[in-house]
Parts: C-alpha cells; sequence; structure tokens
C-alpha cells in the first residue's frame, strides 16, 4: 500500500489516541515512582544554571541559535510540568518521528551529527 505524505502522517499521528498510548500505559505499575525513593507525583525541576547548561551542550549541537531566558523557562514548566503526560506520550513516539525530523533536518543542513 502506497500513502500520501498526508494520509502517512494522520496515519502517525492517529497513535498519540492508539489505545496503546492511553493513560494506563504511562503510569507507573502500582503507583510505583519512576524515581525510587521520590513519591509517584515527584517531579523533578531544576535551578536555572542546570538548564542554561544544559541549553549550553544541546547549542553546540544545533545551527540554531540556543538560549535560556524566562519564556523558555516557561516552555520547560509546561512540557516537563504542566503537560508532563502529553510529553510522554509524545517522547513515546520517538522511535517514529525523531528519524523521520532528523532526516529533514540532515536534508537542509540544520543537523549537526
Amino acid at each position: 500500500m502506497v500513502f500520501s505524505s498526508a494520509s502517512l502522517s494522520q496515519s502517525l499521528d492517529s497513535l498519540m489516541n492508539a489505545t496503546y498510548f492511553s493513560d494506563e500505559h504511562f503510569a507507573s505499575p502500582s503507583g510505583k515512582s519512576a524515581m525510587p525513593g521520590f513519591p509517584s507525583t515527584f517531579v523533578p525541576q531544576y535551578n536555572d544554571s542546570v538548564y542554561t547548561a544544559r541549553i549550553a551542550e544541546l547549542n553546540s549541537r544545533t545551527r540554531f541559535e540556543l538560549t535560556y531566558n524566562k519564556y523558555v523557562n516557561g516552555f520547560i514548566r509546561v512540557y516537563a510540568v504542566d503537560k508532563r503526560l502529553a510529553t510522554a506520550k509524545i517522547l513515546g513516539l520517538r522511535e517514529v518521528y525523531f528519524p523521520l525530523f532528523e532526516e529533514a533536518l540532515a536534508i537542509y543542513g540544520v543537523l549537526r551529527k
């Protein structure tokens, strides 16, 4: 079967709502924390110096100019804290999507290997 890029994209996007990606598959078994010694509801958060260092490392791997500021911090909070479950689902699809993104970025010379 041959897919157009639009139908392939729609098929891949539908995975986000597939049964496999339902919330129950992203919860720790029996409410156990993924981080031993911490409650299951624990969400690690770091100070600005940690985020600055990590973004500097990412900056060395891309042609984009990455920086850390209060706006970036806000997005980190949204995706790491407020929308943590959605982020887990997206990362669960990384084996499907990331190679596609990396291929496109490499074609346009954006990705440094």
